[in-house]
């Protein structure tokens, strides 16, 4: 145990003997206690509160003469956020004048995706054209990224064009 002795300054001495009282003594194990409990307090939460990031993997810089990459057609899967929260997607490249586009929400963009990713998946999978247009929120963009992730659907574009 931790403690603190405390010496009695007596000055004042008297004639008459008196009974002798046993000096005061501070229990300091409570404090140590209280100060383990803190720090361990503190190292817990700051292990939760750690940021995660998703890494991104970026091309290299396309040379001027150099067309960009091809993708396939039938593996392409353009999906376009919009500012409602909504998900619009065509199979395919999007083109600007087609206007069979379907439309989910987040909720039911993972079935989709599962299901597109296991009827691609002897080709390589789908390659996720992802054009947000300019009311589309950076949070809906984000889960759109995680739910491609769970899906299994690491290829994808972000191509900040507005349709």
């Amino acid at each position: 145990m931790s403690e603190m002795p405390l010496s009695a300054s007596g000055s004042n001495k008297s004639a008459v003997p008196a009974t002798r009282t046993p000096p005061p003594r501070v229990d300091l194990t409570p404090m140590v206690d209280l100060g383990f409990l803190l720090l361990s307090f503190f190292i817990f939460t700051t292990t939760l509160a750690q940021p995660l990031a998703k890494t991104l993997v970026v091309p290299a810089k396309n040379t001027p003469n150099m067309p960009p990459p091809k993708v396939p057609d039938s593996r392409a899967l353009t999906l376009l956020p919009t500012g409602d929260n909504r998900i619009d997607y065509y199979e395919g490249i999007f083109t600007k004048g087609f206007t069979q586009v379907s439309s989910v929400d987040i909720i039911q963009l993972r079935a989709l995706l599962m299901q597109k990713q296991q009827q691609l998946m002897a080709k390589g999978g789908i390659i996720a054209i992802i054009q947000p247009d300019s009311s589309c929120s950076y949070g809906l963009l984000v889960n759109l990224l995680d739910e491609l992730t769970i899906a299994g659907c690491h290829k994808y574009v972000l191509n900040e064009t507005d349709y």
